[in-house]
């Protein structure tokens, strides 16, 4: 039978740490300098320096942020992650500064300057708690004095895609990736172009257009210049006007091939006379029907290629100036390239991942007469065209980025820079995107990067955008941040740490992902989802016993959401917090922040939390107060049982994480445990109070290292911290403990060798009731948020 007794149960108990340096990753090969001691328990509170601090407060932004460091640290958070702080194009508007702009690596003098940054971070590690600065890694302002020193000292081909000054000087005659929009018969080219407005072409096919159409490309005239066309059905419909703009002559007219959907047109040049001809690939059977003049007629070339279900291409493969034609498999990543005999012209070969269902397209990349491949990946924002300018596997040589619009559903590609000088690629119209590959481009940028770290004595970097610049494609692993954290550990004696935003660490670069656990579970990165939440449909004990590397984070919400995730439910708040993962969450989130971004659902500035002010004034309401108490005993309770919660281990999977057999939650209860305890964490999302009932037999004691214990005793620490119920380990087979909706528990199970229903409570280590008392009400006294001193009441007890 359950016995209640309000005792607060305090175990005194050796922590032993181990001395030795420590890798942040399975891969390590030696060489790799050590990692922090506080990572594997950081608990990260992102902020905003523009936007964290109190309007009222006096001084620049690193001061009003600066003066509500304090509150962080009595939060329970350890270390803060800061957006960019670098100097850059700030917008009119100051509401809407994106600092991600960077222009420089000096520190921005719009936030304050370096002085008082270094001011801020000094501040930070005077109250214990680390830095972590937010870096853009993708791109510099194109108009900024850093791109102008790099492309004035003659190194152009640090920036896309790569060509040097000399060779963009060259009339250029390679090709152009676009898009088509079949409904407004409109296509769009990325143009490198000196002369092209915002790095782009467009033409409109007046006229033209259908929902039915499929773009096609050729140097129709042979002026060795690409215009555009279009098929409908069994119809080619062409122009010879290569200029953007409106275009409302036809040049062709004709009818070839099958009228299908199945069907795909294609051009080239199919027998070398410097016109490109015509054809139709039928999906259906993997069969190229071409012919070598723009009208009607039979086939004149016919090649059968690996069957249906296959991408058609077309290009030069040998640089002979007669284009063949080819087949691109996007389940297996295969490419099938065929001679004009129809046989293959070399072995098939693969580029790209297997199974990713990316499209491929060729074209004459570099201008020397012979087409390379492509393949497109495509996230919300863009398609990325990683091309090679080789028929072969491996690493792509460089990419092209090309934003998403509305309505363009075909890639295409064509000569339409021909004859142009051409600029470095500008993203957005505004930035040079950077070429990691380069050596001399990586030994400047790690200068900039160790000599900001050793000025300002940051504790770690968030890498924006990353691991898809330095480490993964288009270039493999650079070995950039290795690098940098040698060099800090070597030069000035600093272990450092290092953040990717999106999936890709190791390879001894990066420690971990900013949302890891999304990452693994498949529910990241969605910002503007309807149904966001990085708790459905997930294991998380599961998801953990995979995980190779040290460090991996559980991110809440961040600054590229539109809106918080908690919204008032502490189930989604302790169910990160009390796990072994790091936690990461958006400043304001905190004090229950139900508020969008500024601009929520639109396209523009605003739309997302990084434009948000904290929101000071929620401490007025008393349910918003009372969700910042409760968040704040679960980070206490978190750096309070960090020994068992979050305990060093070279491979996360070897934490000690388990599975608790339950039912009446849909979320699965887990444990932590260690030193004769264990964490047990039950949660309620969106489901009705109730009882959870957990089964936790005799193997499951055993996992735990409490099987040896006849009595136990059980306390949930976060609500009802002076009730201890005394069970017998027949009673843990079947426990209950009642959950509200959206709440958690933190069940503190431990064992005793007797009923504490007995005479020697005290002999054993029990805590009077008047001792308990006094710190019971003590807790309850330290939950201000203007500033009650709570620094050292975590380690008397709870």
């Amino acid at each position: 039978m359950k016995k209640s007794l309000l005792v607060c149960i305090i175990w005194c108990f050796l922590s032993i740490c181990t001395a030795e340096n420590y890798f942040y990753g399975y891969t390590g090969d030696g060489t790799v300098p050590p990692s922090p001691e506080w990572a594997h328990d950081a608990v990260f509170y992102s902020i905003n320096v523009q936007h964290f601090g109190k309007p009222q407060t006096p001084g620049s932004y690193f001061e009003k942020a600066a003066a509500e460091l304090e509150y962080i640290k009595q939060l329970g958070a350890n270390t803060v992650v800061l957006n960019p702080v670098q100097s850059f194009a700030a917008g009119e508007d100051p509401r809407y500064w994106n600092a991600y702009s960077r222009k420089d690596h000096t520190i921005s003098d719009a936030y304050g300057g370096g002085e008082k940054y270094k001011q801020f971070v000094q501040h930070a590690h005077s109250l214990g708690l680390k830095v972590v600065q937010d870096v853009v890694i993708r791109w510099l302002w194109a108009e900024g004095p850093e791109a102008t020193e790099i492309l004035e000292n003659g190194n152009h081909h640090w920036f896309f895609p790569g060509w040097t000054q000399q060779e963009l000087e060259t009339p250029f005659e390679g090709d152009s990736v676009g898009v088509y929009n079949p409904a407004q018969g409109k296509f769009r080219f990325l143009s490198l172009d000196v002369n092209s407005e915002n790095n782009l072409k467009d033409f409109v096919f007046q006229n033209q257009g259908g929902i039915t159409t499929k773009p096609v490309i050729g140097d129709w005239d042979g002026d060795k210049r690409d215009s555009i066309g279009i098929w409908r059905y069994g119809n080619f419909t062409l122009t010879n006007i290569h200029t953007p703009g409106i275009i409302s002559q036809v040049d062709y007219n004709f009818s070839f091939g099958p009228a299908a959907d199945h069907i795909t047109p294609v051009a080239g040049d199919w027998d070398g006379d410097g016109k490109d001809g015509i054809g139709v690939y039928d999906n259906s059977t993997g069969t190229f029907y071409l012919r070598n003049s723009l009208d009607s007629g039979e086939a004149d070339i016919v090649i059968t290629g690996q069957g249906s279900g296959l991408s058609p291409l077309a290009g030069d493969w040998n640089g002979d100036g007669r284009d063949q034609v080819g087949e691109y498999n996007q389940q297996t990543g295969y490419f099938y390239h065929y001679n004009s005999e129809g046989t293959l012209s070399i072995p098939p070969y693969r580029y790209g991942g297997a199974g990713t269902s990316t499209p491929a397209v060729a074209g004459d990349w570099d201008g020397n007469g012979s087409s390379g491949i492509a393949i497109i990946q495509t996230d919300s924002e863009r398609d990325r065209f990683l091309y090679k300018n080789t028929l072969s596997g491996g690493n792509a040589d460089s990419y092209y980025d090309l934003s998403l619009y509305e309505g363009y559903d075909y890639r295409v590609v064509g000569n339409f820079d021909y004859g142009a000088q051409r600029t470095p690629f500008k993203v957005i119209g505004r930035f040079y995107d950077l070429k990691w590959d380069d050596p001399d481009l990586q030994e400047y940028m790690i200068d900039k990067w160790v000599n900001l770290i050793r000025e300002y004595d940051i504790d770690g970097f968030r890498l924006d955008l990353e691991a898809h610049q330095t480490v993964l494609v288009p270039f493999g692993n650079q070995n950039v941040w290795k690098r940098v954290i040698q060099r800090c550990y070597d030069e000035f004696g600093k272990k450092f740490l290092t953040i990717s935003e999106h999936d890709g660490m190791g390879n001894n670069n990066i420690h971990a992902e900013q949302d890891s656990y999304g990452v693994f579970t498949n529910l990241h990165w969605d910002p503007w989802g309807e149904n966001r939440n990085f708790m459905v449909n997930a294991n998380i004990v599961d998801t953990a016993k995979t995980l190779e590397n040290t460090y991996y984070t559980m991110t809440l919400s961040c600054h590229d959401h539109g809106d918080f995730q908690a919204k008032g439910r502490r189930a989604a708040f302790g169910y990160m917090v009390f796990s072994p993962f790091m936690p990461w969450w958006r400043m304001g989130e905190e004090v229950n922040a139900v508020s969008n971004a500024p601009n929520y659902g639109t396209d523009g500035y605003g739309s997302v939390l990084y434009f948000s002010d904290m929101d000071w004034d929620a401490f007025e309401d008393q349910n918003k107060l009372n969700f910042y108490q409760d968040v704040r005993r679960m980070l206490w309770l978190r750096a309070e049982y960090k020994d068992i919660i979050s305990p060093f281990a070279s491979k996360f999977k070897n934490r000690k994480f388990t599975e608790i057999s339950a039912t009446g939650c849909n979320l699965q209860v887990y444990a932590t445990y260690g030193s004769g305890k264990a964490v047990i964490v039950a949660a309620k999302l969106d489901e009705p109070d109730g009882n959870v009932t957990l089964n936790i037999g005799h193997d499951k004691l055993e996992e735990l290292g409490l099987a040896e214990f006849e009595f136990f005793a059980a306390t949930e620490k976060l609500y009802k911290p002076a009730e201890t119920d005394i069970v017998t380990a027949e009673n843990l087979e079947n426990y209950q403990i009642y959950v509200k909706k959206n709440d958690v528990i933190f069940l503190v199970l431990e064992g005793t060798s007797q009923d504490l229903l007995g005479a020697d409570i005290n002999k054993d280590g029990y805590v009077n009731f008047l001792d308990f008392f006094e710190m019971y009400a003590r807790w309850q006294d330290c939950s201000d948020p203007a500033g009650i001193d709570c620094v050292n009441f975590n380690s008397q007890g709870s």
